[in-house]
């Protein structure tokens, strides 16, 4: 398996609903919602699926540290996590608003 892959496939599938350019037969519409899209594809979990507050935390600082220079305006967070703490003061929703606060829409 490729340092690329995803093992557990929920990326892959949301991704593909996002960017699919292929047409509808009957109307000639595009199926994805921006199937022009260019992505950069940040991966902080390990290959069962499995990864930690800070892991996730270290890819949003990333994303936010490389926009201006990869043009990252779109975030897309798919999964879900027991939160630590009341949300002002839980780590991974004040990352989360730093990438908007950046001006990334999430």
């Amino acid at each position: 398996m490729s340092a690329y892959s995803d093992a557990s496939g929920h990326g892959t599938h949301v991704t593909s609903a996002v960017v699919d350019s292929s047409t509808d037969d009957l109307t000639g519409l595009y199926r994805g919602v921006a199937p022009d899209v260019s992505l950069v594809v940040v991966k902080a979990f390990d290959g069962t699926g499995s990864g930690s507050y800070a892991d996730v935390i270290r890819g949003l600082d990333w994303i936010v540290a490389n926009r201006t220079q990869l043009g990252i305006r779109v975030l897309n967070l798919s999964f879900s996590a027991t939160p630590q703490s009341w949300y002002w003061d839980d780590p991974l929703a004040q990352a989360v608003m730093a990438a908007w606060d950046a001006g990334i829409a999430v």
